[in-house]
């Protein structure tokens, strides 16, 4: 405890941490080898697959023709806008 002291008054090993000392030491550490894996075969990678924005049309296929359907695409909700009964939304 003494030595300890007498370390934390020398300007070399001191370091203040607000009001408490702290003495740095130093020491040797053993670490372990970590583990070969020689017998793991590492696949080569393969470049991904291209896939396209759009979908292009099948030659053999007939798109179906319908209309519009404006009635879906009408924007923002103007009357009924705000939750009541302390419910949650998602937007």
């Amino acid at each position: 405890m003494l030595k300890s002291l007498n370390l934390c008054r020398n300007p070399f090993y001191q370091k203040f941490i607000g009001d408490v000392c702290a003495v740095q030491s130093r020491g040797i550490k053993y670490f372990t080898k970590p583990p070969t894996y020689d017998d793991v075969e590492i696949p080569v990678k393969a470049k991904p697959k291209f896939v396209e924005k759009v979908p292009q049309n099948l030659q053999n296929i007939k798109m179906p023709k319908m209309t519009k359907n404006l009635r879906f695409m009408r924007g923002p909700e103007e009357v009924h806008n705000e939750l009541i009964h302390k419910q949650y939304g998602i937007i």
